[in-house]
C-alpha cells in the first residue's frame, strides 16, 4: 500500500504538518524527529488515501452553552458511499479522531443493512469517551475494516461546554 503522489493528473508534492508541544516554553529543546519518504516508480498494488468526516461547520451547528453532554452526529450515508467507493469498498486500517478544546468524547462506526432491511452497527472503527486534545493520535488498527458502498458511516462527536 502507497499514498501516491505526482504521475500525470496527480500531486506534485506534499504537506507534512507538524504539531510541537511546549507549553512551559522552556529553551534548548532539541528535535531529533524525522520522516523517510520512498518514492517508488512501479505503482503499488494498492493506492492509500484519506477519508476526512465530520459536520460542516456553518452558523447551523451551534453547540449551546453550559451543556455537560451535548452530541453532534455526522454522517456518510448510503447515497454518499454508493457514489464516491469503488464496488469493492474501501479498508479502513488506521484513522484519528479530532475535535475542539469542548470536545469530550467520539465515535466512529460502520452500519449495514442486515438481511430483514434493518440497519445496524457492524463494527464500530474507533471510539474515544475520555478525549483529550493535547493527547491526539492516530489509531493503527488491529484489523482492517471494509466499508461497502451502501454502507453509513457514523461519527458522534461529544462536547462539554460548562
Amino acid at each position: 500500500v502507497a499514498y501516491p503522489i505526482g504521475g500525470p493528473d496527480g500531486k506534485q508534492y506534499a504537506v507534512i504538518q507538524l504539531h510541537y508541544n511546549n507549553p512551559e516554553e522552556a529553551s534548548g529543546i532539541v528535535d531529533s524527529s524525522g520522516l523517510t519518504f520512498t518514492y517508488l516508480e512501479t505503482p503499488r498494488e494498492f493506492d492509500a488515501g484519506i477519508l476526512f468526516m465530520g459536520h460542516a461547520v456553518t452558523p447551523q451547528m451551534v453547540i449551546p452553552p453550559n451543556d455537560t453532554n451535548y452530541t453532534i452526529s455526522a454522517f456518510c450515508s448510503v447515497d454518499c458511499t454508493e457514489e464516491y467507493l469503488p464496488p469493492d469498498g474501501i479498508k479502513i486500517f488506521a484513522n484519528v479522531l479530532h475535535t475542539h478544546l469542548a470536545g469530550t468524547g467520539l465515535t466512529l462506526s460502520v452500519i449495514r443493512e442486515n438481511d430483514n432491511g434493518e440497519y445496524q452497527e457492524i463494527r464500530p472503527v474507533d471510539r474515544n469517551l475520555q478525549y483529550d486534545f493535547n493527547f491526539q493520535q492516530t489509531n493503527h488498527l488491529m484489523e482492517e475494516i471494509t466499508v461497502l458502498p451502501g454502507d453509513i458511516l457514523l461519527l458522534r462527536c461529544y462536547y462539554n461546554t460548562r
